[in-house]
Order: structure tokens, then C-alpha cells, then sequence
């Protein structure tokens, strides 16, 4: 059973065996969403621009960014990954999360067994002025990626600062364990 009062949304459930014997009531505070936007495919209009109020985001199959086209990840937004699919960007990506806002890439599994492939970023450029500060071209900032299989893959050029690539899969074809990558600045 479902109850919402105005300070959380939980659930309580009991559980019967086969002998009859019920279990004591359980009660789990949940998260509720009303909407969750999937996206898929070539990123199109409003699907180019990801923002908080539309978030959480969640990927349903591989999605691509052309080479005329920018994807822009608001700060806070969540973009949860429904299996094995990618963001592959040949244009442009403008991710650019804050301290207390950071945008957050993870696999929609319950239990995170469930990975997906990661990010990949072949196209466009970056341009940074004397003092390596960012000017223009692709950012990921204040990023938080986990439960990937490879978080994060650079063809082109990329300002890549703040950000945390975590529980990833190494692919040592003789081992499944867990990768910490740990911060890129």
C-alpha cells in the first residue's frame, strides 16, 4: 500500500508464507515521480536541452547527437540509463553541473547490476583562454558518472573538470570487478 502525506511517500507491505505466518509491517520511504521524460534515438528540439524540471531522464536506447547540434544537460538534471545504451555526441555536449547541483549519469537498475556503455565524445572542440579556463566547445562540469561500462570516452577535444566516474566495469575479460576511476579535474 501507497500512502502520501506532506512529508514523504512511503510504502508498507507485509508478507504471508506458505504456512500463513504473516510478517510484521514494513515501512520504506520512497521516492515518487510523477514524470519521467524518455529519450532515445537522434536528439531532436526539446530533447537537445535537458532540464531539471523534466528530469529524471531515461535512456530507452542508444542516443546521438549530430554534428549540428549541441546537447545541453542543466544542472541537477538525472539521466538514468534503462541498459547497455550510450550517448554518443558527434556535435557538441554542454554538461555543466554546479557544486550543490551536479548533474548525475546512472543505470535505472535497482540493484546497479545492470550497466550501461557510457558517453562518448567525437565531434566538435574545446577552446580555453591563457589561464586554461574554459571559452566554448564541449564541457562536462560537475558530472557524477556511475555504474558504466566505459563512463567516458574523448575523441575530440573536451574540458572535463569536477567530475567523478565511479563503479565502472573493468574490462579485464578474466574479471568483473569494480572500477573506482575516481575525480578528473
Amino acid at each position: 500500500k501507497v500512502k502520501r502525506n506532506e512529508e514523504e511517500d512511503y510504502i508498507t507491505y507485509t508478507v504471508k508464507d506458505k504456512a500463513g505466518n504473516i510478517s510484521e509491517v514494513c515501512k520504506k520511504a520512497i521516492r515518487i515521480t510523477d514524470i519521467v521524460t524518455t529519450i532515445s534515438g537522434v536528439l531532436k528540439g526539446d530533447n537537445l536541452h535537458l532540464t531539471k524540471d523534466r528530469s529524471p531522464y531515461l535512456v530507452v536506447a542508444d542516443c546521438n547527437v549530430t554534428e549540428t547540434d549541441t546537447l545541453v544537460i542543466e544542472p541537477g538534471v538525472e539521466v538514468r540509463f534503462d541498459g547497455e545504451f550510450c550517448i554518443s555526441v558527434s556535435g557538441e555536449i554542454n554538461a555543466r553541473g554546479t557544486k550543490d547541483e551536479k548533474i548525475l549519469f546512472t543505470s535505472n537498475s535497482i540493484d546497479k547490476e545492470t550497466y550501461w556503455t557510457g558517453i562518448a565524445i567525437n565531434g566538435s572542440s574545446v577552446t580555453v583562454n591563457n589561464s586554461n579556463e574554459y571559452v566554448s566547445g564541449n564541457i562536462m562540469e560537475y558530472c557524477e558518472v556511475e555504474y558504466s561500462d566505459a563512463p567516458l570516452t574523448v575523441k575530440a577535444g573536451a574540458y572535463i573538470n569536477n567530475c567523478k566516474f565511479s563503479k565502472a566495469i573493468e574490462h579485464d575479460p578474466n574479471s568483473w570487478e569494480y572500477n573506482d576511476y575516481g575525480h578528473v579535474s
